[in-house]
């Protein structure tokens, strides 16, 4: 995220509005760290999103940018990020 956005409090404020509205797939809270499809493995990118919980505990999940290899579930959620991204671009300059 640090090419897109400066890590300050209206970043974090924003990523986590977007976390209340639902952007974030409920079932990742509940899976172990893992990847979803084959992030990176034909310089197409990918995202890495780490979900840090209260008790201090961290899933990491790496997922591809080729929704073809996401499980339903995350079929949007690459498209969301770039939004997410791209806005807290716009709203730090």
């Amino acid at each position: 995220m640090s090419n897109y956005a400066k890590s300050n409090a209206i970043s974090y404020h924003t990523a986590w509005n977007y976390h209340k509205n639902g952007i974030i797939p409920t079932e990742l809270f509940d899976m172990k760290s893992q990847d979803f499809g084959c992030p990176d493995c034909a310089d197409q990118c990918g995202y890495l999103v780490q979900i840090i919980q209260y008790n201090g505990g961290t899933q990491t999940f790496k997922i591809d940018t080729q929704v073809s290899a996401l499980p339903d579930f995350l079929k949007e959620f690459p498209e969301q990020i770039e939004a997410i991204l791209k806005r807290l671009k716009t709203s730090d300059n």
